[in-house]
């Protein structure tokens, strides 16, 4: 069994509870009372929470209506709660909702909100005997619900019935539902929508507005818990503090940049170092030089490991006995003049060298 809810497809707000600037505990019912959005297992449990804690608690409602078995379970939570609790209606409390705005040790409504009441609606689908059976179950339902709204207004049972239960929708002024007795007085909000306006653009007026605030604060929240914050009291500290941080960040990656500048000016020096030195121990030529740089341009560690695995070449130092043109001369001037070959033969030690240093192996 269910009483009707809204059809606009707006996207309603789970129940949350938070601690408003008085230190007051509140919790919004905003959105339909189900059992996906508002249903009585969560309601409960953040009622019993907050009672162990707060004597005063703040029940704020926008909702147009939905499940009477979620609804009836929330009203006698609110009934039964040692809690003072008050019930402000911000928006709409229409359907099951008007039943629980009902319970509050007081219930106001803001200048703009809208109280609506109906027949209790339903289905159901079998044979003649299941469907008389949750007709009676629906007309159980309607009596207790009668009751309720009889025992807060005052009314007999039967002037409710007549006034409210006919099967339409009877939507009620802020001022209509006080002077019927639905509720104890009219409050003004520090937000009001600009009258005037319908039930159902000021359900979603007051659904999107606590959404927006409510997001904004969890976010404050969430970031005074980062230590740089903790002793932020306010949005106004938190940018502040962003600031700050924000020019301190900024003056740590130049000093950053300036760092990782001078690590590699001191890993070219050391490269180079290693290549002159290897070079200098005939372990490679130039190019090879040239092209180790490259290749192990921030890897020196790994550069030094690979040249020290290298053997180094010992000079051919030649005596006046040994010494002629053809040792004096380079490799690409013997080549040009043909003499090689004849180097080879004369001094192979001499050509190996040469051979080395221009081609960086080994013949």
């Amino acid at each position: 069994m269910h009483r009707r809810t809204k059809k606009d497809g707006t996207m309603s707000n789970i129940i949350r509870n938070y601690k408003d600037g008085e230190g007051e505990a509140t919790i919004l019912m905003y959105g339909d009372i189900d059992s996906w959005d508002i249903n009585a297992k969560t309601f409960v449990s953040v009622l019993s929470e907050l009672e162990k804690e707060h004597c005063k608690i703040s029940l704020r409602i926008n909702s147009c209506g939905g499940s009477v078995f979620e609804g009836l379970a929330i009203y006698n939570a609110i009934r039964n709660s040692p809690a003072d609790i008050t019930i402000y209606v911000d928006g709409v409390a229409a359907s099951m909702a008007s039943v629980i705005a009902l319970c509050g040790k007081r219930v106001l409504m803001s200048k703009y909100s809208h109280l609506m009441i109906h027949c209790v609606s339903g289905g159901a689908y079998g044979n003649t005997k299941e469907i008389a059976k949750a007709l009676e179950e629906m007309r159980r339902l309607e009596a207790t619900i009668i009751s309720m709204y009889a025992d807060k207004t005052g009314k007999t049972p039967e002037e409710i019935e007549k006034e409210y239960f006919d099967g339409q929708d009877h939507w009620l002024t802020a001022d209509e539902a006080l002077a019927a007795g639905f509720v104890d007085g009219i409050y003004e909000n520090d937000k009001q929508p600009v009258a005037p306006m319908d039930h159902a653009d000021i359900y979603n007026f007051y659904n999107q507005l606590i959404q927006t605030n409510k997001t904004d604060e969890e976010m404050i929240e969430k970031i005074k818990k980062i230590p740089s914050f903790a002793d932020c009291a306010n949005e106004g500290d938190v940018i502040a503090r962003m600031s700050t941080l924000a020019a301190k960040a900024e003056k740590a990656d130049a000093l950053q940049q300036e760092l990782d500048e001078m690590k590699k000016a001191a890993a070219d020096k050391e490269i180079t170092s290693l290549l002159n030195a290897a070079i200098e121990a005939h372990k490679i030529n130039d190019v090879v030089a040239e092209n180790l740089k490259k290749v192990y341009a921030d890897k020196a560690e790994e550069l030094k490991a690979l040249l020290d695995a290298m053997p180094e070449k010992k000079k051919v130092v030649l005596t006046n006995e040994t010494k002629d043109d053809l040792v004096d001369k380079s490799w690409d001037e013997l080549d040009r003049s043909g003499k090689l070959e004849e180097l080879k033969a004369k001094h192979p030690d001499v050509f190996e060298t040469k051979f080395a240093e221009k081609f960086g192996e080994k013949k």
